[in-house]
């Protein structure tokens, strides 16, 4: 929600309020917050300190979108610490360059770790990025735009042990106007030693990042939702279930809606997170005032809308903020091994709701593994040099291996951000190169053609497709710590359930303004005396 606030020197009583609004910018503005929920803020006196910032980051003036990374050692504890909050450390000169930063928790010890910690960082997950920093993916700290940190309330903590463990810290970096600056930015952590009576976890659920996730042009209100499905949740969790104590929405600038969705038994439960409001530039974690509990077998869906109707083109699922996302970090305990639970609509059902039967030189399941990261386009060509770097090329298909093999090696790939921007002229290179052979009536069409081509004004045609993507196919993701799948991908039809129905509340009668100013005229003369009762008393006295 944002609030409007002015100041004056005069009381509103008389309803003249033009005199604040003409007031200069100094006695007026707008802010942002969370109507409901606590908050927790502790005196961090009592707390030892963490800072993990990058180390004089130069951010070059010819990329727009940086994904920066950098390896960590954690502090010298010898026994089991908790993480019991963080603040962003952001320099007053790039602050606003800074879209997010994540601190993840490494799988791997001082032999292949303690090499990088000197390295000023690399571009994440790029082709110059060490196979080892693949293992960083279990989240501790998620900050994005507008917030102001975290702390989590006093029967939780983040498991922080020092001896061996080692952090990633990923910074998004948002430079459209291509500034040359130099960067200190990131996150201080607070942690104790006396230890809390939980350990809890982070885990991201939501919308794996693929060109497949498409938003069209000129739409008012377009939805799309992602399935973290029973099969995850009910091999993860405990029997007694984990309970949910707050939820980051993170998304991009086209986004106006988001929820958190909890389905049990073919009966959606209360809503968990929602956002009705979306504001890009204020991203805080919502603290929930009454814990959920998730029990195995259980459902989430993240629930995205977006508005498009000042954009020409498709927006697809990427990591600018040009592109879009649809995500959810959930904070949660007891911890358990899920670091993230994602899902895509299946390729070929991507494929079939358009209308697209065969592609020319490629067989729907060479597409597939390409679109999984398994095989290399031969007709891709790099993005343009003028704002982005050299692409990291995908994974080539070794025949002797099962592509089931395969997509277990390869979707740490597919879930990692690329190491370059994407130019609008260049982007979704893939769907310009594949040409369409089947059916007839799209031949001689690229797969982006016959997209732009669409009457996406049809709202009949856009509802349609928003349906059928959602209420269709959902191919998942059951992500551990180790950066292993708990399960083979598998497919999934959207579950059919009962929607949730608020609760009937008593309707409030609004009491008009001047009646408010009456009464708080005669509350005041109230006061007034009764003190002057008082006073006359203690004098008696």
């Amino acid at each position: 929600m944002r609030m409007f606030w002015t100041m004056s020197d005069r009381d509103p009583i008389d309803r003249q309020y033009t005199d604040a609004l003409k007031l200069g910018s100094s006695w007026k503005g707008t802010q942002s917050f969370h109507p409901r929920g606590r908050k927790f803020k502790p005196n961090t006196d009592y707390y030892k300190r963490w800072d993990v910032t990058m180390d004089n980051l130069r951010i070059k003036d010819d990329v727009d979108t940086l994904y920066w990374c950098k390896i960590f050692r954690a502090p010298k504890i010898f026994k089991k610490n908790h993480i019991v909050g963080f603040v962003p450390l952001l320099n007053d000169d790039t602050k606003r360059l800074v879209h997010h930063m994540i601190l993840y928790e490494c799988y791997g010890g001082p032999a292949t770790m303690e090499k990088y910690v000197t390295l000023k960082g690399n571009q994440c997950y790029g082709q110059d990025m060490p196979e080892d920093w693949n293992k960083c993916v279990s989240p501790v700290v998620t900050w994005a735009m507008g917030s102001d940190g975290q702390f989590l309330p006093d029967h939780i903590g983040v498991p922080i042990d020092g001896r061996e463990v080692y952090y990633m810290l990923e910074v998004h970096y948002d430079n459209p106007t291509l500034k040359k600056v130099m960067d200190n930015s990131g996150v201080r952590v607070y942690y104790t030693e006396f230890l809390r009576p939980n350990d809890a976890g982070i885990m991201a659920v939501g919308m794996a990042v693929s060109p497949m996730h498409i938003v069209p042009p000129k739409q008012l209100a377009y939805r799309t939702a992602s399935l973290c499905d029973k099969d995850c949740t009910n091999v993860i969790f405990p029997e007694r279930g984990i309970k949910i104590t707050s939820v980051l929405l993170h998304a991009h600038m086209a986004s106006r809606q988001l929820k958190l969705r909890h389905v049990r038994h073919d009966q959606e439960m209360a809503t968990i997170a929602q956002d009705d409001r979306y504001d890009y530039d204020y991203q805080q974690a919502r603290e929930l005032s009454k814990e959920v509990t998730v029990f195995p077998g259980d459902e989430l869906i993240t629930e995205c809308v977006y508005n498009t109707v000042g954009r020409l083109q498709l927006t697809h699922g990427g990591y600018s903020t040009k592109q879009e996302m649809c995500l959810a970090f959930v904070t949660y305990y007891p911890r358990t091994p899920l670091a993230s639970c994602f899902s895509m609509t299946p390729v070929p059902f991507f494929f079939e709701t358009f209308g697209v039967q065969q592609f020319l030189d490629y067989n729907m399941e060479g597409v597939e593994k390409i679109f999984l990261k398994l095989a290399e386009s031969t007709t891709k060509n790099p993005p343009s040099q003028t704002t982005t770097t050299t692409t990291t090329s995908m994974p080539a298909l070794n025949n002797a291996k099962m592509l089931d093999e395969l997509n277990q090696a390869h979707i740490a790939y597919l879930m990692k951000p690329p190491s370059f921007t994407i130019d609008d002229s260049k982007e979704q290179n893939l769907f310009r190169d594949l040409e369409i052979m089947e059916p007839v009536e799209f031949q001689n069409k690229t797969f982006q053609q016959h997209l732009e081509n669409l009457p996406w004004e049809d709202s009949l045609l856009t509802k349609t497709i928003e349906r059928r993507l959602i209420n269709g196919k959902h191919m998942t993701f059951c992500r551990l710590h180790n950066d292993t799948l708990a399960l083979m991908m598998n497919t999934y039809l959207f579950p059919n359930f009962t929607a949730y129905t608020e609760p009937k509340t008593s309707n409030v009668a609004c009491v008009p303004l001047s009646n408010k100013f009456e009464n708080s005229a005669l509350t005041v003369q109230s006061s007034y005396v009764l003190i002057s009762l008082s006073i006359a008393l203690i004098y008696m006295y």
